[in-house]
């Protein structure tokens, strides 16, 4: 499996789990945010870097400032400026269990994929490649 897939299933998994958890998409936003920080003191900037890093997908910084906020708001992060943001003990209890929920549906979706090539391989049926195969997987699974 590609590590971008991989990346592409973390971000799907978190947003989907923290938005049908009945929050909103901020709050959705703001704990794939939470999870990239881990324990560190940060400042926008480098959460946009890790962010990038961890999802391979660029955040802007007026949604990163929503999030910072709404983090803060909830107590998951101090900040006195967007230069010095730092994770609380409830933030880091949180983000713990947040990755943990993402690296686990990442681990099924991996499953999931290599189950289907071996399945798709003894009937015969052939893709251009092992990650085409994962991106129409994917794809199928942000459409239902």
């Amino acid at each position: 499996m590609s590590d971008k897939s991989v990346d592409n299933v973390a971000l799907l998994a978190a947003l989907r789990t923290f938005y049908q958890e009945g929050n909103d998409v901020i709050h959705a936003i703001s704990s794939a945010v939470l999870v990239v920080m881990g324990n560190e003191k940060s400042s926008i900037t480098g959460i946009a870097a890790a962010f990038n890093d961890t999802y391979k997908m660029v955040i802007t910084e007026a949604p990163l400032r929503t999030a910072i906020k709404r983090l803060s708001k909830e107590g998951y992060i101090s900040y006195k400026s967007f230069g010095h943001i730092i994770v609380t003990d409830k933030g880091r209890t949180q983000a713990s269990k947040l990755s943990e929920s993402v690296k686990n549906v990442g681990r099924e979706f991996k499953q999931l994929a290599d189950n289907l090539e071996s399945y798709c391989k003894n009937k015969g049926i052939e893709f251009a490649s092992s990650s085409a195969l994962e991106q129409e997987l994917l794809g199928f699974m942000m459409r239902t």
